[in-house]
């Protein structure tokens, strides 16, 4: 026969086991990894997978639509996204609403990556807070000979307004590269393609094309 004290036993010990699965299913810290050139690179583990999330932070001189402008021209992705050397546009339900593909080029023997993507951008009327989620959508289409398709993909741009064309811009990647990397290979790499892409958006922000773009959905600081 269990006695009172210990079912009391029995809740507590259960309750305990319970809190500590709780832990484990929660992401790690965030730690800082690089801080260079204004930009920094954080990681930290992530629930049920073995790949590290990417956050990175810097400040742009940039309007909003401006930055907007620069990740909405996909065919310019391959001067600078990282080792990107193919993307376009798939589909398009406007300036705010697209799927688009792209291809990483991934060093002798393994396959190059290809990727497909659902860019929605939104925005916070009141704080201007700007949001582009990309979503990858690894169905989308048939896979392609010689390619190895991204399982998973998503990034999430927070664009906030600090000032008059000055802009805190936050980036979050957690992906999965596919294939038979493991997991301890590819954390070792993990932030060179997020810091040499962000640096390269960066410099692209001053060029004319880019700088006077505007759109209807995007409202910016003083407006």
């Amino acid at each position: 026969m269990i006695t009172v004290d210990k079912k009391k036993c029995v809740f507590f010990f259960s309750l305990i086991l319970w809190v500590i699965s709780l832990r484990a299913q929660e992401p790690g810290p965030w730690q800082l990894v690089r801080d260079d050139q204004g930009l920094k690179i954080y990681t930290r583990t992530t629930t049920g997978s073995e790949l590290k999330e990417i956050k990175a932070r810097m400040l742009l001189n940039s309007s909003l639509s401006t930055v907007v402008a620069i990740i909405n021209d996909f065919e310019s992705y391959t001067y600078w996204v990282y080792k990107c050397s193919e993307a376009r546009l798939l589909k398009s339900v406007g300036d705010s609403d697209m799927c688009y593909y792209h291809v990483i080029d991934a060093p002798w023997p393994m396959e190059d990556r290809d990727a497909i993507s659902r860019f929605l951008i939104t925005q916070n009327k009141h704080t201007l807070e700007l949001k582009i989620t990309a979503q990858g959508l690894p169905g989308y289409i048939p896979k392609k000979e010689g390619f190895t398709r991204l399982p998973k993909s998503n990034t999430v741009w927070t664009l906030t307004p600090i000032g008059p064309n000055l802009i805190q811009l936050e980036y979050v990647l957690i992906f999965d590269p596919g294939g038979e990397l493991p997991a301890w290979l590819t954390n070792m790499f993990i932030t060179d393609g997020p810091f040499q892409s962000l640096i390269n958006l960066k410099l692209r922000v001053p060029e004319p094309k880019y700088r006077g773009a505007s759109y209807p959905f995007v409202k910016e600081w003083g407006e």
